[in-house]
């Protein structure tokens, strides 16, 4: 068959009168493959793991910033917001823009590796 994994094994028999080769050939396919599908599924876990470590936060920060500027399904007027606010948001902004850098580094390696 095409496409099969062979191990090769060789051991020498040695007698009195006699030196023997033995060679054993093993197709080894089935647990290779077993072995690239559980690299594949690790790896997809630790992509998953990574990637919402860094949406999480940018998700909620999110949420909680747009509620900073709504109160009952309407926008509130600038006059309204209070100065801790406007801090808030600038601070929930910068940690947004870092986990998005954060994210970007990682996929750009990710990409960089696989090239």
């Amino acid at each position: 068959k095409y496409g099969q994994k062979l191990l090769f094994k060789l051991s020498e028999i040695i007698s009195q009168e006699d030196k023997i080769r033995l060679v054993a050939v093993s197709d080894i396919t089935k647990e290779l493959d077993n072995g690239e599908v559980d690299a594949w599924i690790k790896l997809a876990r630790t992509l998953s793991h990574e990637i919402m470590n860094n949406i999480a936060p940018i998700t909620t920060l999110s949420q909680v910033i747009s509620g900073y500027f709504t109160k009952e399904n309407r926008t509130l007027e600038i006059s309204d917001l209070e100065p801790k606010t406007i801090t808030n948001t600038i601070k929930g902004l910068k940690v947004i823009e870092e986990r998005s850098v954060g994210l970007m580094s990682f996929v750009d390696n990710y990409r960089k590796f696989t090239k």
